[in-house]
């Protein structure tokens, strides 16, 4: 560990020391966190022995954030994109054999090319995030370089998470504006749109956050209303949800719903996170109390809300990022509104979800071949011969399947 620290240029944006360094800190065995925990605290060690090196450290890490585009990290990563359900599944099926090419522009890239052990993120949440606190601080902390130009990695970082923010509010707005959302919820067409006036609301708040960068005395309001339509936004998506657990729903129409869900969870996130009132309540997905009451346990370094939602969003994005090429967190993640399907048989009409129809007319072996066609096709036009199970029924009660086998044998 120590010769990569020597090999650090503060001046070069290379990705390849990183990866270096990296490597030293990852075990063999991705469950060996007390190793991992421990060459954490070494390189904590080296560096406050060596602040030349920390300083070297900081220019280094600041030339990487500063010569790369953030947005995408926080719009991209763990959030379903606008493809499709099928799209994406047969991306994440080519992506598993040919990853994409990358790059050097994105900071996702770098990520990539840093973490791309597909198990990084188990060592990574296990190393006690007052670590992570402590190694941020020694570096943030080192004396700038005597020749370094001037940096302000955090006014480079906030306005990643605004461009993100304005994106991600554009992306909940076209989501929410999707015709079959409205067909599911005709409501949305007498009122004014949540999802349309989120994103006034977030135009106006950004506006006034440029100013404030801009250095313009003006006092940021903060974003408390715009909360309330991401909360009248859930308040649909909800409500949705519920009418297709009773009346059934489409793979579309489960997709759309886990993605804007996605959205709008990381927009709060995000615009936590910027929040300069001090007063704007975390995501109701992040249960921050109980993650500060831990961190301060666990060190001696101060702990903040803010702090601790930047440990947790990176969390959350490190292990989204190993699994983002995943198809069983896909189909987990489309599977909560329990997909009901129609199948035909000879006279009989069943509504059972998915799975257990194939199932069913499967074993039983008196499918038609019309409609084990057209079954098929629900599955996915360009996935006839994938054996996947898409759907299952309501989780907390097993489907009763009794009588269901002898009628269609008959």
């Amino acid at each position: 560990m120590l010769s990569t620290l020597e090999r650090i240029d503060p001046h070069s944006d290379r990705i390849d020391v990183l990866v270096d360094l990296v490597d030293q800190l990852r075990p063999r065995n991705p469950h060996n966190t007390l190793y991992a925990t421990e060459r954490v605290r070494l390189l904590c060690q080296l560096l406050k022995g060596n602040p030349a090196q920390a300083s070297a450290l900081r220019g280094y890490m600041t030339r990487l954030l500063q010569s790369r585009r953030h947005a995408s990290l926080y719009t991209d990563i763990g959030i379903l994109s606008n493809d499709g359900f099928f799209t994406e599944l047969k991306t994440r099926f080519a992506y598993r054999f040919l990853p994409p090419a990358l790059g050097n522009t994105y900071l996702a890239e770098a990520i990539d090319q840093v973490l791309f052990v597909e198990t990084d993120y188990q060592w990574v949440n296990a190393v006690p995030a007052g670590h992570w606190l402590e190694l941020f601080d020694i570096v943030s902390h080192a004396a700038p370089l005597a020749d370094a130009p001037p940096a302000d990695v955090r006014q480079t970082t906030v306005l990643g998470m605004l461009e993100a923010i304005r994106t991600l509010s554009c992306r909940v707005t076209a989501l929410g504006l999707e015709p079959r959302l409205i067909r599911s919820q005709p409501d949305i067409e007498d009122f004014d749109s949540p999802f349309l006036m989120q994103n006034i609301e977030v135009n106006d708040y950004l506006d006034g956050y440029a100013q404030l960068l801009a250095g313009a005395e003006v006092e940021l309001e903060d974003a408390k209303h715009l909360l309330v339509m991401l909360d009248q936004c859930d308040a649909v998506v909800a409500k949705i949800r519920r009418n297709a657990m009773s009346q059934g729903t489409s793979v579309a129409l489960t997709y759309l719903l886990v993605a804007l869900s996605q959205s709008i969870d990381r927009l709060r996130k995000l615009l936590f996170l910027v929040d300069v009132s001090g007063d704007l309540p975390s995501a109701p997905t992040l249960e921050l109390e109980t993650i500060v009451s831990d961190m301060e346990t666990a060190t001696s370094a101060p702990v903040t809300p803010h702090r601790a939602a930047a440990i947790a969003l990176a969390h959350e994005l490190v292990e989204a990022h190993n699994n983002k090429y995943a198809v069983r967190d896909l189909l987990a993640d489309n599977i909560d509104l329990g997909v009901t399907g129609f199948l035909a048989i000879g006279t009989v009409n069943l509504v059972v979800s998915f799975g257990l129809a194939l199932w069913v007319a499967l074993r039983a072996r008196k499918i038609h071949f019309d409609h084990g066609i057209q079954l098929l096709k629900s599955l996915g036009r360009r996935f006839l011969a994938t054996p996947i199970q898409f759907f299952i029924g309501p989780r907390d009660t097993a489907p009763d399947t009794s009588g269901i086998e002898s009628r269609v044998t008959k």
